[in-house]
């Protein structure tokens, strides 16, 4: 399989300009660090912000971006600064990119191509790294023009259409296009394998999703006992990581941490990390955890519940938690402690009770209490009540065991055509409903 890197990696150390066109209308408020979020992903790509740029308009100028005047004082900040590169907040189309170009004598990097970089530096699998292929042939693609130095060149020859000859970066076009298509087939099928392993499962699945960087890491390692890579940094996940999560009463549910999310994730990635995202697809429950402590909560929030719709997650089960409680104000605390969510820290544990036991709540949703007798010598229905069943209690009395257990309706039906009706008792569950009801 051929692969292109015809985006030039971003250099550790490199200096940078930061622009951002902020959208001017009536209403719009106005955010004191429009650029913050621009500056990490600079800062993760190893890039040095010398400088920052913003210009409110109504449309970005189709041409350039910024409005001429802001691109003459770029111009004289990059000057001023010795600055050769430009970052821009906003996806650029090649027109505005060689513009831009032109116009500064800098080379500009849009957003994607930044996202691109920091994803290609984290990954660290076969798959993440096929996704991350995918994500940046397609960016390349509609952009080949800018990046081949080459483009003009025609390659002659006997039996190349045309007669002339053909130029180069249709060539190009070709095998890109192959490449692309050889990547699709190969995730289709990690995607199809990964899908068959997670239907296997037998056990309530949770998934982890939130805005990059909220601490889900943490959460999975203080949850799951686990040792997840854990860092100051965006997108240091990449890969799905999944573990057995003890509750209370030895339940146990398999818990998933995923990818982080983002404002205005490019396209491009949501739909090569398919494969990833199964894990959120195919899950019981979702556990939205968010930063409590950044002031830009509602917008992450927000930038989470469009990617979920967007991979058809939206329908799932989601339960909201406020991590880092222990950085967070009290009318933060006071603001977020309604509605049924949870604030936790993952760094000190402070409501991870809470969380276990609010996660073990929704797993009982549709199941009774029941206590059970079976004869010590009946192994089949031991074995499947230990498969099936959450046990609370066990004990043994000559030749019986007497059970406390949990379990859902369609296993007691099941159970009630194994056991004698005087030997199943009905203690909580079903809203009261006597047994013979259910």
């Amino acid at each position: 399989m051929e692969q292109f890197y015809l985006t030039q990696n971003i250099e550790a150390g490199l200096q940078a300009v930061l622009i951002s066109v902020l959208p001017k209308t009536r209403n719009s408020p106005r955010e004191t660090a429009p650029l913050a979020e621009l500056r990490r992903l600079a800062e993760t790509a190893e890039a040095v912000v010398l400088a920052e740029l913003t210009q409110p308009l109504p449309r970005p100028d189709g041409a350039t971006h910024l409005g001429k005047g802001k691109v003459q004082e770029l111009c004289t900040l990059l000057e001023a600064t010795g600055c050769k590169h430009v970052i821009c907040d906003q996806d650029l189309t090649p027109s505005q990119v060689k513009n831009l170009e032109e116009a500064t004598g800098a080379r500009v990097i849009d957003r994607t191509e930044l996202i691109l970089d920091i994803f290609s530096r984290h990954a660290q699998t076969h798959q993440a790294r096929l996704q991350v292929e995918l994500a940046r042939l397609e960016y390349i693609l509609p952009r080949l023009k800018r990046m081949w130095t080459h483009f003009s060149r025609v390659r002659g020859g006997v039996g190349l259409r045309g007669g002339e000859g053909e130029k180069q970066i249709e060539l190009d076009r070709r095998i890109i296009g192959k490449t692309i298509r050889d990547i699709q087939a190969e995730l289709k099928g990690i995607r199809q394998r990964k899908q068959r392993q997670v239907k296997r499962r037998q056990d309530f699945s949770v998934a982890l999703v939130g805005y990059t960087n909220a601490g889900k890491s943490s959460l999975f390692n203080r949850l799951a006992d686990g040792s997840a890579e854990v860092a100051n940094m965006l997108f240091k996940t990449l890969d799905t990581r999944t573990r057995v999560c003890k509750l209370p009463h030895n339940q146990k549910v398999v818990l998933s941490d995923t990818v982080g999310f983002i404002r205005d994730l490019p396209h491009h990635l949501v739909e090569s990390f398919h494969a990833t995202l199964e894990e959120i697809l195919q899950a019981d429950l979702v556990l939205h955890v968010i930063d409590g402590s950044d002031p830009q909560i509602e917008r992450m929030s927000k930038a989470v519940a469009k990617v979920l719709k967007k991979i058809g997650a939206d329908g799932i089960r989601e339960q909201k938690v406020y991590n880092k409680a222990d950085s967070m104000d009290a009318a933060q605390r006071t603001a977020y402690s309604g509605n049924g969510a949870l604030l936790v820290s993952a760094h000190t544990g402070e409501g991870i009770e809470a969380l276990q036991n609010r996660i073990l709540a929704i797993l009982r949703e549709g199941k009774c209490l029941l206590r059970i007798q079976v004869d010590a010598g009946d192994g089949r229905n031991l074995a499947w009540l230990k498969a099936r069943a959450e046990i609370v209690s066990a004990r043994l009395q000559g030749e019986t065991h007497t059970f406390s257990l949990w379990l859902g309706q369609e296993d007691l039906g099941r159970l009630r055509a194994q056991l004698p009706a005087d030997r199943i008792e009905l203690l909580e569950g079903f809203a009261g409903r006597a047994l013979e009801s259910v």
